[in-house]
């Protein structure tokens, strides 16, 4: 029968990460996984491993670039969290003033763009270079000198670096930086400074964010059992303009304005939720980039995110 397609992935993966041989591999790799095949493509021609990433279109390169350097950063955290807490200590790296807090925002806002590829990437030019860091200004910081400096701050004032060349390592922190990079991806931090194929200047994320404008909703099992939840902006603005013609639109579940946890309507939908059925809760916020509200299902639930376990 037919076998899906993420089998024939994974099968086509081990054939070159167990045994080696690119050409068995991409034989076998779907014709579909374009990025795949071009880089099991170099490797079955005997290119070097750097040679062969040459041949991946710039934008794909450069996101799994800036990939690596985002599971550095959250590895770092957690140890930094498990060892520390989640207050300043001294040690930490602050944004220096105002207007650094404002340069860091911006990188942000650079760095969010890099998660989303061209469709035609693969035509773009390998010489092109507007996602790298080049030409960057990166916030000024400072390390936390005595324990009375780490008291004036809050967990949301600390920053940690993502991995490149023009950044400051928290000096407690650069020993784990290091040890991170070698047993996650075989790396140095020297590898992160020096690369040609994506220049990795580095930046600056807040280790914690505060949520603005969280609302929640409990959904009652008989709204839970729909297909959406959410409703998304194309939908409403459907919806309204159906209505400004008079056709009568309607939104569907979940589409209501989120109710705050003091909410009356809230407390009201949560007692008629009995014990066995399977209700929801939709939340709704603001956040800057970079930032994602699964990290504070996760914290609160104590479970995984992954999509393998929701599935279960």
């Amino acid at each position: 029968g037919h076998r899906p397609r993420r089998e024939l992935v994974a099968e086509a993966a081990r054939l070159y990460l167990e045994g080696g041989d690119a050409q068995a591999a991409l034989d076998a790799m779907p014709r579909s996984e374009h990025i795949a095949r071009c880089l099991l493509g170099a490797l079955a021609r005997k290119l070097s491993p750097a040679e062969s990433l040459k041949q991946l279109p710039h934008q794909a390169l450069s996101l799994y670039a800036h990939a690596a350097q985002s599971v550095v950063w959250n590895t770092v955290l957690s140890r930094r969290v498990k060892e520390h807490g989640r207050k300043p200590v001294v040690g930490d790296l602050v944004l220096a003033d105002a207007a650094s807090a404002a340069l860091a925002a911006a990188a942000d806002v650079a760095d969010e763009g890099l998660a989303v590829l061209d469709a035609d990437a693969a035509d773009a030019e390998e010489d092109e270079a507007a996602d790298d860091d080049r030409g960057r200004v990166l916030p000024a910081v400072r390390v936390l000198q005595s324990a009375e400096e780490a008291a004036a701050f809050e967990f949301c004032d600390v920053v940690l670096p993502l991995p490149g060349s023009d950044v400051q390592y928290p000096p407690s922190l650069r020993a784990i930086y290091e040890q991170v990079a070698k047993e996650l991806l075989g790396l140095s931090l020297a590898d992160f400074h020096t690369t040609s194929l994506v220049p990795l200047a580095g930046s600056y994320r807040c280790v914690a964010v505060r949520p603005g404008g969280m609302d929640w909703r409990i959904v009652p099992p008989a709204e839970a059992s729909q297909v959406s939840l959410v409703t998304s902006d194309v939908t409403r603005l459907l919806a309204e303009r159906a209505e400004r013609e008079g056709a009568g639109g309607k939104e569907g579940a979940g589409g209501g304005e989120g109710k705050g946890s003091n909410s009356g309507e809230a407390k009201e939908s949560a007692a008629k939720v009995e014990a066995g059925q399977h209700a929801a809760v939709t939340f709704s916020c603001t956040l800057p980039p970079s930032a994602y509200l699964t990290m504070l299902l996760r914290e609160v639930t104590k479970l995984s995110t992954e999509s393998d376990h929701l599935k279960g």
